[in-house]
């Protein structure tokens, strides 16, 4: 009786094991074959692997590639887009972002800050943007982007998102090297912390389970945020201050929120912008998480528009009376 009680649990025991590893494949943490597909090739022929949590990729230098939604985007001879030498008397401008700001979705001239190089005249734009990226790796581009180029910016506007308030984990595979995913359960009755939250950190099988547990439990507290990204985001915004203060730069806080939920975070800057009003119009996202076109032409008119009130940029009759005009062109 012992010894059939024992291999039961043996059993049982060798079946969490085997489940977890299953949950540890792309297969599963991708949802689907195909963008699995698309995702790792983008990963193995646009970006190199690093294996390093505090920037886990980057874009490789002189890279001209079409992405599965039909648009070609090229990379600078350092792995960004956009300009690398500022100029005396432009209006020179790094974008600090994630897929927003790179422009997941649409041509490469309908992302906001290409829209906003044609708003302003003599204008420099360095887009250091990398999908999939939070505060922390942004920073830390920014600063190897500072580094290696001859750009010297007037304005650092940071793009806040959805992924910002995330840590994804960095998985180590045979085949390409990492995997990045998001882990957060949809309900939760506490914030985890203790033997709690080492379970969900730790096993993907007892992860899934708290989350189908309170999909069923009426109650519960939603986190969008976990793990607790608070404290983190802020010391990454305190360097990113910091790094524009060195280069006498004024930095722009763009809060760009998902169709359906607004990212409550600290603004540590004096010019913040809440784009809360682009989740008032369906055609504005192409997803619950990337503008449309539409979107963008949004995001670079509420931004010109602030950038000139504020005096950061110097209204231009042509230009500054026909925003709309100049988008659309």
């Amino acid at each position: 009786m012992r010894l059939n009680a024992l291999l039961a649990l043996l059993v049982a025991l060798a079946s969490l094991v085997i489940v977890e590893m299953i949950l540890r494949t792309d297969l599963v943490l991708y949802k689907t074959d195909l963008f699995f597909q698309h995702t790792h090739t983008i990963r193995t022929e646009f970006f190199t692997l690093t294996g390093d949590p505090s920037r886990p990729y980057y874009a490789r230098p002189s890279v001209s590639r079409e992405y599965w939604w039909g648009a070609t985007y090229s990379t600078n001879h350092l792995g960004y887009l956009g300009d690398t030498i500022s100029a005396d008397g432009a209006l020179n401008m790094i974008f600090l972002g994630d897929s927003v700001s790179f422009g997941l979705g649409v041509e490469h001239s309908e992302t906001f800050p290409e829209l906003i190089r044609n708003l302003i005249p003599r204008s420099r734009i360095a887009t250091v943007a990398v999908p999939g990226y939070n505060t922390e790796h942004e920073v830390n581009a920014l600063k190897d982007f500072l580094a290696r180029s001859r750009f010297d910016p007037d304005i650092v506007v940071l793009q806040f998102g959805r992924n910002d308030l995330q840590q994804p984990e960095v998985m180590r595979e045979e085949d390409d090297g990492y995997a990045l995913y998001e882990r957060k359960p949809l309900r939760t009755a506490v914030r985890p912390s203790g033997f709690y939250r080492e379970l969900l950190d730790g096993s993907y099988l007892f992860f899934l389970t708290n989350k189908a547990v309170f999909r069923l439990l009426p109650g519960g507290e939603e986190l969008y945020e976990y793990p607790d990204r608070e404290a983190p985001v802020k010391r990454a915004l305190v360097r990113l201050g910091s790094l524009a203060l060195d280069y006498g730069a004024t930095v722009v806080f763009l809060n760009v929120p998902n169709q359906r939920i607004h990212h409550s975070v600290e603004c540590l800057f004096e010019h913040c912008i809440d784009l809360t009003e682009l989740q008032n119009e369906d055609g504005n996202w192409l997803d619950t998480v990337h503008p449309s076109a539409q979107g963008h032409r949004f995001i670079a008119r509420h931004l010109h528009n602030y950038l000139t009130e504020q005096g950061l940029v110097e209204a231009n009759q042509e230009f500054g009376e026909h925003v709309d005009e100049q988008i659309e062109g």
